[in-house]
């Protein structure tokens, strides 16, 4: 099946993010690169209750390999890999990659990778996961090879875990819903929580008292939305098992979302 081509803001986010923040990363800068809102993700009961919910629809246990698609800086890396005996995670930018080094995880490895047309040979992995990823494209066609790759690099009898998807059937709904939690963490929270500055060093910051730098142009978070049925279609396809399953209740927006888990016929 021909590679459709990644889209080019995506890398151009994650290294902008990955720009601002220090070579010993905080909670809030690992959320910050990955889009997350600080004001849930800092909350140990949501963290958790994610890692709970994909190490039970992935059925993954201490003896597995765990491939993440999409890692950013690690944060996610940061829950994983403790569950597994070896972990993985590839993301499209280099400087998000370069951070995720920094964590320190034992059993942990982080590469730069185009999730489209990836280098593993068939079955590296006992199990794979992409978890809130999808929303950065805007068709199906761009997410569907992705899915090939993750599912051909599972072993027999393992599974792919593609988590968070927003719904294209909630979508006025989610919308609502998000206004109501925005509002919801501004009462309880604060508002949100200025971005990190941009990490400079010795070298750059001294260039920059001298010669002024035009501002860069940010990229700005997009949310997209996906039909299950595309996601079941292409299970048929692959000749796999396929299964909807539900985001974890500590999400507010669990209604709205949901996962797949392909699992490859032993």
């Amino acid at each position: 099946m021909p590679q459709v081509e990644m889209q080019s803001e995506i890398p151009l986010f994650f290294e902008d993010r990955a720009s601002h923040i220090s070579d010993n990363p905080d909670w809030r800068e690992l959320c910050w690169v990955s889009g997350r809102e600080p004001r849930l993700w800092m909350r140990p009961e949501m963290y958790q209750g994610l890692m709970r919910s994909v190490q039970q629809q992935l059925e993954l246990t201490t003896d597995h390999s765990l491939l993440e698609v999409g890692c950013a800086a690690g944060m996610l890396a940061k829950g994983f890999a403790p569950l597994c005996k070896q972990y993985v995670g590839l993301d499209i930018a280099p400087g998000a990659v370069a951070k995720a080094r920094t964590l320190g995880l034992p059993n942990a490895t982080f590469e730069v990778a185009n999730a489209q047309q990836m280098v593993y040979p068939d079955g590296a992995f006992d199990r794979a996961v992409c978890y809130d990823v999808l929303t950065n494209f805007d068709s199906f066609a761009k997410v569907e090879p992705i899915l090939r790759e993750m599912v051909r690099m599972v072993k027999p009898g393992g599974k792919a875990l593609v988590g968070s998807i927003p719904d294209e059937s909630c979508k006025e709904a989610f919308l609502k819903r998000a206004g109501e939690v925005s509002k919801e963490l501004d009462a309880k929270f604060g508002p949100l929580p200025p971005p990190p500055q941009k990490h400079r060093g010795p070298w750059k910051r001294l260039a920059s008292f001298f010669k002024k730098e035009p501002p860069a142009s940010t990229p700005e978070i997009v949310c997209y939305y996906f039909r299950k049925e595309d996601f079941l279609r292409l299970g048929q396809e692959l000749n796999v098992h396929v299964e909807i399953g539900a985001v974890h209740d500590e999400n507010p927006y669990a209604a709205y979302r949901f996962n797949v888990i392909y699992s490859q016929i032993r």
